[in-house]
């Protein structure tokens, strides 16, 4: 008979990838579940500090949903409408009270932005792995490379629904 390894996080890694994250210039590390890119699902945890940007974007692909599920920490899911900067709807996930995971469709501007350091979130969506191309990014959020990522992250973090940027 096989042994049957299962796959979870342990103390030991769980201090690793939260040390990553804190040392990271992304402020961010994650740890895939999966075994491949190829992966008919890709399953990993993002690991994220209270200063990591995650530029709004879609995913354009036919039924490219995406889960977001908290494990620890807190996090804010935001949902931009069609192809403008203006926020729809604002997901708090808390570890105090529902709810507790997120689902976004396929098409979807969002975001997402960790509300206390060392938060972190398991995300599952179909696979195979596709990097992201020019048509999933939201021409009006700088980059995370660019200068006004900073300022754009505080933006996200205290704006309210209706709001532009």
């Amino acid at each position: 008979m096989n042994d049957i390894f299962p796959k979870g996080i342990h103390p030991a890694l769980e201090e690793r990838l939260l040390r990553d994250s804190r040392n990271s210039h992304r402020r961010r590390s994650h740890y895939e579940i999966h075994d491949s890119l190829q992966d008919s699902t890709q399953r990993f945890l993002n690991i994220m500090q209270r200063d990591s940007y995650i530029p709004p974007h879609t995913h354009t692909s036919p039924g490219a949903w995406e889960l977001f599920t908290l494990c620890r920490g807190a996090a804010e899911v935001l949902l931009f409408f069609d192809e403008t900067s203006t926020i729809s709807q604002r997901i708090s996930l808390r570890s105090q009270r529902m709810p507790y995971f997120c689902e976004i469709p396929a098409g979807i501007a969002h975001s997402v932005y960790a509300q206390e350091d060392d938060t972190i979130l398991l995300e599952i969506k179909p696979g195979p792995y596709t990097p992201k191309t020019r048509a999933d990014q939201c021409a009006w959020a700088p980059s995370e490379e660019s200068p006004q990522a900073k300022k754009f992250l505080q933006w996200l973090k205290t704006a309210t629904i209706g709001d532009s940027y």
